[in-house]
């Protein structure tokens, strides 16, 4: 996750202060992609891996050898379903604005990484 796009500020970070410890940046819950059995990660952004109005989350699934990281987003929430595409659990991210506005977002795994398969519009109701 450190070579992410996203992660371009920690490196430089990483770089200046080699002392610097770079779990201060992330904490992981285990989650299961699959009946497998195999341990994959979602992932959370801390610091500077976060943005102003949404937190940063990771799903790295378990390969032999090399974690794999098959899904970003940056939302308030992100939830590993039950239901399944290709063998693998299907994601849900939601994301709202202070203002009420927001949208829900189903991810699909299409073999290789998980792509958008359905989005739709959210309302929080706001009291008076």
């Amino acid at each position: 996750m450190i070579a992410a796009r996203e992660a371009a500020y920690v490196r430089e970070k990483l770089l200046e202060n080699p002392g610097l410890d770079v779990n201060v940046f992330f904490v992981g819950t285990e989650v299961h992609l699959t009946d497998a059995g195999s341990a994959d990660y979602i992932v959370k952004g801390q610091d500077a891996l976060t943005g102003a109005d949404c937190d940063w989350f990771w799903l790295v699934r378990s390969t032999p050898g090399k974690p794999e990281v098959v899904f970003f987003r940056c939302a308030y929430t992100v939830r590993v379903l039950g239901s399944k595409s290709n063998g693998y659990r299907d994601i849900r991210s939601d994301w709202w604005s202070a203002g009420g506005d927001g949208y829900a977002e189903i991810y699909r795994f299409d073999g290789v990484k998980y792509v958008l398969g359905q989005r739709f519009d959210t309302r929080r109701k706001i009291k008076p």
